[in-house]
């Protein structure tokens, strides 16, 4: 049997690496991402019109290189996005060129996916072989993709459950909206679990200070794309940055300042979780990566009261 899940403080998600048009530059955002200290690649059969497991699996196999993988079971792509896969390359590049184009497929997204739904065994089992296809090894982690809860059965959990035991997969857990992937997690009750949920930094709980080792480990995302543009707005006011670069130690001008402070304060906050960025920036995976192993650790009265200076400015 397995101990927790462990990997580094910071993990790339593979969905946003997708949106670049070339595999080249792919590839080498994944190469940026692996020098600047991630260590952990989250994919899952729907993301990238479905070739996201296999752009990984080119990857490690090109690559001499350490680390862990997720994916997922339960949100497979649609016949759309399958159809669409087979273009990706002139799509992503027209997509870059036109900016209502983009807004277009954007709002129709949900197209690309089928609707969440308890998947079968058979579906489990079958999902995990092509996986394993795509990637070239057995992932680490496999989670439930926005499964409900209620309409997962004993007998799926008994094979997820199985699958682990076999060795087929090292950890099992559940991924989505924070209620969907805690009670996914809870009804996989193994000794060991991984939920996958988005960052919320409202203080609206106790601030981890690292003491304990839980046997839930957490993977969270979401915490640029959901809390960076409204905390840029923060820059406006002299005072505000003059309070937070005092408590934090750190520059506060600029909307990559921003980005590593966010980062910080989530590694700060949950030091023993995993944060999942989607960049495809190389610049600013490197320093994300420069910030957080610098390993510049906060007092716990400290990192809380940088949270509520920015408190108005985390998005519900």
């Amino acid at each position: 049997m397995t101990g927790p899940f462990s990997t580094s403080p910071l993990g790339l998600g593979l969905a946003t690496v997708m949106r670049l048009p070339g595999r080249t530059d792919q590839l080498r955002v994944l190469d940026a991402a692996y020098s600047s200290g991630f260590r952990h690649f989250d994919v899952a059969p729907s993301y990238g019109l479905g070739r996201a497991e296999e752009l990984l699996g080119r990857w490690l196999a090109s690559r001499s290189v350490d680390v862990t993988v997720a994916t997922k079971v339960g949100l497979p792509p649609s016949r759309v996005a399958k159809r669409l896969a087979r273009i990706q390359g002139p799509l992503r590049r027209g997509l870059t060129a036109s900016p209502r184009l983009r807004q277009w497929v954007k709002a129709r997204s949900a197209l690309a996916t089928a609707a969440p739904a308890a998947p079968s065994v058979g579906q489990i089992e079958d999902s995990l072989a092509a996986s394993v296809r795509e990637i070239g090894r057995s992932p680490d982690v496999l989670l439930l993709h926005e499964v409900p809860t209620d309409a997962l059965g004993d007998a799926e959990v008994s094979a997820l459950r199985r699958l682990r035991e076999e060795g087929l997969v090292s950890h099992i857990g559940a991924s989505g909206p924070s209620e969907v992937a805690e009670l996914g997690a809870m009804r996989l009750a193994t000794d060991s679990v991984v939920v996958q949920m988005p960052v919320d930094l409202r203080l609206d709980g106790a601030i981890d200070d690292g003491t304990k080792a839980p046997v839930v480990r957490r993977l969270r995302y979401g915490l640029l794309s959901r809390h960076l543009e409204p905390l840029v707005e923060c820059l406006q006011s002299a005072e505000l940055v003059r309070s937070v670069e005092s408590l934090a130690g750190l520059p506060l001008r600029t909307r990559t300042d921003v980005a590593n402070l966010l980062v910080l304060v989530a590694v700060n906050r949950w030091p023993g979780d995993t944060l999942l960025v989607g960049s495809t920036n190389e610049a600013n995976l490197r320093k994300l990566g420069a910030a957080v192993h610098a390993d510049e650790r906060w007092p716990t009265d400290t990192l809380a009261e940088i949270c509520r200076e920015l408190q108005p400015y985390f998005r519900p």
